[in-house]
């Protein structure tokens, strides 16, 4: 949760610095035509260009970002796991909150859960919970297999398990 807010907060900054940038910018640009001061003038006229170009896009990419913090504090802090009961508490669609927790999970702010068929999470306790599925080299069942012995549940055959 830090670190996306982290990210957030630099967006922001950089969005203030940009839109204080690109207000200073058109009052350099005249002052330094006027006075004939060129460093300010280019100065003035870079800080406008930024201003305008990317002042823009780095406030929507800041909006942007409380979606994911909104739907990463229903997941970490209300432990609501579902996508249907995360896009009804935040009145979107579930599709957009599939594509949000695929994004939280790319850039790992959310770690410690497995997506599962994109309609819920599941969270991960430990390492030993992540599990494999095999066959049995006995009676070819599937069993799920960890680092400890395992039996299986259909012909009782115990074998041990090297996942290395």
């Amino acid at each position: 949760m830090k670190d996306i807010k982290r990210d957030r907060a630099k967006l922001l900054f950089f969005a203030l610095l940009l839109t204080i940038l690109f207000v200073a910018g058109i009052p350099s640009i005249v002052f330094g035509a006027s006075k004939g001061i060129v460093f300010l003038l280019v100065f003035g006229i870079i800080f406008t260009a930024l201003g305008f170009y990317v002042m823009p896009i780095l406030w929507v990419m800041y909006g942007e970002k409380a979606k994911y913090v909104a739907v990463l504090e229903c997941i970490l802090c209300d432990n609501i796991l579902k996508v249907n009961s995360i896009s009804q508490n935040l009145g979107t669609k579930d599709i957009e909150i599939v594509k949000i927790i695929n994004y939280l999970i790319n850039k790992r702010y959310l770690t410690g859960y497995l997506f599962v068929d994109e309609k819920e999470l599941k969270k991960i306790e430990q390492k030993e919970d992540i599990l494999i599925t095999k066959k049995c080299p006995y009676c070819g069942a599937n069993i799920e297999l960890t680092d400890k012995v395992v039996t299986c549940k259909y012909c009782n055959a115990k074998f041990k398990v090297n996942n290395k």
